[in-house]
C-alpha cells in the first residue's frame, strides 16, 4: 500500500514539475526582459502567498503545476502600457516570453533523458521478432532472431525504438543499412522502406520481439465477468502469476503438450481449443510448474466461420533467394513436389520443407504449360516461408476445429466462389462479404474440383483466453559521455515522431480515440514510476518534450499562438486588430475545450471503464 501511495505521489510530482518548468521558463524571460512580473505560483487554487520586490510568490492548494502573471498580459482598448508592462515590451521581447517556456521543456526533456540513461532504462532489444511476408525486410532477407548491431550512422548501443525511428525518417527511395548478427555471422542488410499510406510513414515490415512471460494481473480478476464480457483474469484464478513463463499448451485432444516459444504459436493453438479447456504449461523462476487448467470464453473479435487461406500461387519469391536460384517465379502454380499434390499453400510448404536435404522436382504451371524445376536440396534456410510468398486467394488451406466451416465439411484445398449469391475472388473478398451480412447465417459456395458445394454456415466469435504478456526489456546505462550521446538521440526521436503523430492525426490517418489526457497522462507517469527510476525519468523526459512541442503549434491560446500574431505584427508593422484577437482567442479556447473533452472520455473509456 505504501509503494502505490509513493508511486502514485511520484507521479503526480514529477507531471507538476514539468508544468512548472514551462512556467518558469516565462517567468525568468519576463524577469530578463523587464516585464513586472505579478504572481508567480506553484500550483493551483487557494494560496499561501508571500512578496518579495514587485512579485508574489505563491504556494497553491492544488499541486499540479503553476502559472505566472505578468502585468498588462491582457490588453485593454485605449490604454497606452507602461514601460514594464508586458505589452510594452517590443515584439521580440514578447516573442521570447512566449517561447521561452517551450524552450525549458525542450531542454529539460534533453537533459532529463540524459539522466535516465545514467540511472538506466528499459529498452525494447533490437531483435527481430519476426518479418511480414511481402514486406520491405523479407525482400531484403531479414529472419526472426536477426540481432541489429547496427542502424545506418547511428551508433551502438540501438535498440527497436532506434530502428523504428530510423525507418520512419526514410525518405522516398531512400534506404536503412543495417549490420545484424545471425548465429555468429555478421551481416550486412539494406532495407528499401515503402510509405505506408494507413500509418502515414514508411514502414518496413519488422516486428520486435516478443516474450512468453506473464505481465500484470488487472485490478479485479477474483471474479469472472459477464458472458460476452474478455475474461483477463481466467489464467490468474488458475494460479498462473505476473512473472510465470509459459512454456507449453495441453488441448483436449492432445496426448502431449505442445511446446510453444512465441505468442503467435500461442494463439494459433487456443484457436483450436473448439471451446474445451487448456492446459497450460509454465516455470516460475526458472522451475517448471504443474500445469493449470483454464477454459476459454467466446472473444470479442469478429465474427467467421473458421478458415485460413493460402493458394497455391506464388505471388512473390525473394530475390537472391534459393527458391529464386532454382528458377521458381512470381504467378507460378506450384501443382506438386515429388509427385506429392500441392493444392493450398500449407501443402505446398510442408513438401518443399520436406525436400530440404534430398533432390527434389516440382510440377510448376507457368503462363499456361507444365514445367519441371528442381527446388532441392536446399538446407541454407529454416523454412520455405522465409522465401516464398503465396498468394492468399480463396483457397482453402486450414479449417479452425469446432467452427462452422469445418462442421459443414469444407476441406483445405476447397476455393471459396461465393458469400450470399455474391461473387468473390480473394480473401479480402471473402471477408468483406462475411462482415456485410446482416444477420448470423451466411450462405457459402464451394467447388472442390470441380464439383461445386454450397452450405449455409453460422458465424461465431472466436474462442480465447486472455494471457497478457510482457514486453522484453533489456536495461541500458551509460556513463556521463554515453548519456549525453543516448539522451539527446532520444529527445530528437521524440520530437520528430510527436510533429509525425500530429500530422497523421490532421491528416486522419489516426484516430482521435488514440488521444489522451490528464487521467491517462497519470496512468502512463504511475506506470512508468512502478518500472523503475530510469524509466519514470524517460517517460518524464518524453513528456517535458511533448508539452513543449504541442505548445509551439499556432493555436491561439497556446504559446505558438501568441507567437503567431508576434510575427504577423512584425511583419505587419502594428498589432492585429483587437476584435480578431478576441475572436481568434474564443476559437483556439473552444478547440482546447473540445480537445478536453475528447481526451477526458478517452481516458474515462479506456482506463476507468476498463476497471
Amino acid at each position: 500500500m505504501f509503494g502505490s501511495v509513493y508511486t502514485a505521489i511520484l507521479a503526480l510530482l514529477g507531471f507538476s514539475f514539468l508544468v512548472l518548468i514551462h512556467e518558469l521558463g516565462h517567468f525568468l524571460a519576463a524577469k530578463w526582459v523587464g516585464v513586472r512580473v505579478e504572481a508567480f505560483s506553484l500550483g493551483f487554487g487557494p494560496y499561501l502567498g508571500r512578496k518579495w520586490g514587485d512579485t508574489q510568490y505563491r504556494l497553491s492548494l492544488i499541486p499540479l503545476g503553476g502559472y505566472v502573471k505578468m502585468a498588462g498580459e491582457e490588453p485593454e482598448p485605449g490604454h497606452k502600457p507602461a514601460p514594464d508592462e508586458f505589452y510594452g515590451k517590443t515584439v521580440g521581447q514578447r516573442a521570447f516570453v512566449f517561447s521561452a517556456g517551450v524552450f525549458m521543456n525542450i531542454v529539460f526533456g534533453y537533459l532529463i533523458f540524459i539522466a535516465a540513461y545514467r540511472v538506466g532504462v528499459p529498452v525494447m532489444p533490437a531483435v527481430v521478432g519476426d518479418v511480414l511476408p511481402g514486406s520491405p525486410a523479407w525482400r531484403a532477407g531479414l529472419q526472426r532472431g536477426d540481432v541489429i548491431e547496427s542502424i545506418d550512422n547511428i551508433s551502438p548501443p540501438t535498440d527497436f525504438e532506434d530502428l523504428r525511428v530510423a525507418i520512419m525518417l526514410s525518405g522516398r527511395g531512400e534506404s536503412v543499412k543495417l549490420g545484424i548478427s545471425r548465429n555468429g555471422r555478421e551481416l550486412t542488410k539494406t532495407i528499401y522502406p515503402e510509405y505506408d499510406p494507413e500509418l502515414g510513414a514508411p514502414q518496413a515490415g519488422i516486428l520486435p520481439k516478443t516474450s512468453m512471460t506473464v505481465a500484470e494481473a488487472p485490478r479485479s480478476y477474483e471474479e469472472a465477468p459477464s458472458e460476452g464480457e474478455p475474461d483477463l483474469g481466467a489464467i490468474f484464478r488458475a494460479g498462473l502469476k505476473e512473472g510465470d513463463v509459459i512454456t507449453s499448451l495441453k488441448l483436449a485432444e492432445d496426448e502431449t503438450a505442445r511446446p510453444v516459444t512465441e505468442p503467435g504459436e500461442l494463439a494459433e493453438i487456443l484457436d483450436n481449443c473448439a471451446g474445451n479447456p487448456v492446459e497450460i504449461g509454465f516455470t516460475r523462476d526458472g522451475v517448471a510448474q504443474p500445469p493449470v487448467t483454464v477454459r476459454p470464453r467466446r472473444g470479442e473479435g469478429r465474427a467467421r466461420i473458421g478458415v485460413w487461406f493460402g493458394s497455391n500461387e506464388i505471388r512473390e519469391v525473394r530475390a537472391d533467394s534459393w527458391a529464386h536460384l532454382a528458377g521458381l517465379r512470381e504467378k507460378d502454380v506450384i501443382l506438386s513436389v515429388n509427385g506429392e499434390a500441392t493444392p493450398t499453400q500449407d501443402r505446398a510448404f510442408a513438401a518443399l520443407d520436406a525436400a530440404k536435404d534430398e533432390p527434389a522436382t516440382a510440377k510448376v504451371r507457368r503462363a499456361g504449360k507444365e514445367i519441371k524445376i528442381a527446388v532441392g536440396p536446399h538446407p541454407a534456410i529454416a523454412s520455405a516461408a522465409s522465401d516464398i510468398l503465396f498468394a492468399p486467394g480463396a483457397t482453402v488451406t486450414r479449417l479452425v476445429a469446432d467452427y462452422p466451416a469445418a462442421r459443414a465439411g469444407m476441406q483445405p484445398g476447397d476455393r471459396i466462389i461465393a458469400v450470399n449469391g455474391t461473387d468473390v475472388a480473394s480473401a479480402a473478398d471473402v471477408q468483406e462479404a462475411l462482415q456485410a451480412a446482416e444477420d448470423g447465417d451466411v450462405e457459402i459456395a464451394w467447388l472442390r474440383g470441380q464439383e461445386k458445394i454450397s452450405a449455409t454456415l453460422s458465424r461465431q466469435k472466436p474462442w480465447e483466453i486472455s494471457i497478457p504478456l510482457e514486453a522484453p526489456r533489456e536495461i541500458v546505462k551509460a556513463g556521463l559521455a554515453g548519456s549525453m550521446r543516448l539522451g539527446t538521440r532520444k529527445a530528437t526521436q521524440w520530437i520528430y515522431r510527436i510533429y509525425a503523430t500530429l500530422r497523421r492525426l490532421l491528416s486522419g490517418r489516426i484516430s482521435g480515440q488514440n488521444l489522451h489526457g490528464f487521467i491517462g497522462i497519470g496512468v502512463i507517469t504511475f506506470t512508468a514510476a512502478r518500472l523503475g527510476f530510469g524509466f519514470f525519468l524517460y517517460v518524464l523526459g518524453i513528456l517535458s518534450v511533448n508539452l513543449g512541442v504541442v505548445n509551439l503549434l499556432p493555436i491561439p491560446v497556446f504559446d505558438g499562438g501568441h507567437l503567431m500574431f508576434a510575427l504577423i505584427e512584425k511583419i505587419r508593422g502594428k498589432a492585429v486588430n483587437e476584435r480578431i484577437r478576441a475572436a481568434a482567442g474564443y476559437i483556439g479556447l473552444a478547440l482546447i475545450i473540445a480537445l478536453v473533452c475528447l481526451t477526458f472520455w478517452n481516458d474515462i473509456r479506456t482506463f476507468v471503464f476498463r476497471w
